[in-house]
């Protein structure tokens, strides 16, 4: 594989972003790294940062299926962590395309101070995913044997059949309270060793019965032996009734990560039909006519919008993402939009109460 010349960057489908990193792109170490890495893989640099890029094979976009999902993005998350080994990097959001080169150039000039702020505070830092899980059938087995529980079950034995699914659900509801309260218990433990070694924290949801701690964690680099052997203490305390299983060092995706977004003219055309404004001029007509229609839509008042020669009724669904599209255009002042978010504020948005 072999760096493509910058003027050959150019395709249909448009090239995807993977990571900002904080060194020129002439940098020889970035070069030889972009050679020896699956794919095509381009370096744009501008002021001191570099945007490392990848032009989609045979100018396909992400796929659909999940197999080919699954692998995009683990040469994705490869391409980020071989950069990682020569300069801070920020990783950018999976699946992030720019139309063209000068939208990847565009992108770096507005986001470059958000870039810089994000270096500044990464400066020797890595970060490490820690999941910790249990024997969750042992877990239940151990709370059926409880006296509460097992009173319960009497009862439910002895209850009539009209009244057994009442008594059933205070068996689960009991079981569960129980097993929310061991796991907060343990966690609170696992914490309180955790947290003082690192910097900044993030504790993940808790997707399934057997994960008692999800947390990304962000040490200084000097830090990770510590790490190591807290864990190791840990898993002694618990006499090995937990499994410890720490990922690391990695970029600080769960910190920092890049999300451009790049709005096309024909959206933003699109976005003021629905809001019924000519053009986006600023923040206050946009929230007046979002609020406007909203009240409308929540009547079953919502009016006719001709878009694309169409007329049609337009829902909230339609009005938050038209409501999104604008704010982010005005916010911006163009049609690249550039944030550096924490894994906790990924999902957040900017629609307020449609009654407000």
């Amino acid at each position: 594989m072999t760096v493509v010349a910058e003027e050959n960057m150019t395709g249909s489908v448009g090239l995807y972003v993977c990571a900002i990193v904080a060194e020129w792109e002439s940098n020889s170490a970035l070069i030889k790294c972009a050679n020896e890495a699956q794919g095509e893989i381009q370096l744009i640099g501008q002021g001191g940062i570099t945007a490392v890029v990848m032009v989609p094979p045979e100018d396909q976009p992400v796929s659909r299926d999940r197999q080919e999902l699954v692998r995009q993005l683990l040469v994705h998350q490869q391409l980020v962590e071989r950069f990682t080994e020569i300069a801070p990097v920020l990783p950018v959001k999976f699946g992030t395309l720019a139309p063209d080169r000068e939208s990847v150039e565009l992108g770096l000039e507005r986001g470059r101070e958000k870039f810089f702020t994000a270096f500044g505070g990464l400066s020797g830092k890595t970060q490490f995913e820690i999941t910790v899980t249990w024997d969750v059938a042992d877990v239940f087995a151990k709370i059926a044997k409880l006296p509460a529980v097992v009173k319960l079950k009497v009862d439910l034995v002895a209850t009539s059949e009209s009244d057994r699914p009442i008594n059933l659900d205070r068996v689960g509801r009991l079981v569960k309270e129980t097993l929310d309260h061991q796991r907060a218990q343990t966690g609170k433990v696992l914490l309180d060793a955790l947290l003082p070694l690192g910097v900044d924290s993030i504790v993940n949801p808790i997707l399934n019965d057997s994960i008692v701690l999800n947390l990304a964690l962000l040490v200084d680099t000097d830090q990770a032996d510590a790490l190591d052997r807290c864990l190791d203490e840990l898993d002694s305390t618990f006499h090995g009734a937990l499994s410890f299983r720490c990922v690391g060092p990695m970029p600080p995706h769960s910190f920092a990560t890049v999300e451009i977004n790049y709005i096309e003219p024909t959206q933003v055309s699109h976005a003021c039909c629905v809001l019924e404004l000519d053009a986006a001029h600023n923040f206050e007509e946009i929230r007046s006519a979002y609020h406007r229609l909203a009240r409308q839509t929540q009547q079953d008042i919502a009016p006719d919008v001709v878009v694309d020669n169409k007329s049609s009724s337009v829902g909230i669904a339609v009005l938050n993402d038209a409501y999104k599209t604008l704010l982010s255009f005005v916010d911006a002042g163009g049609p690249v939009v550039v944030s550096v978010q924490r894994q906790e504020d990924a999902y957040a948005t900017d629609i307020p109460s449609s009654g407000g």
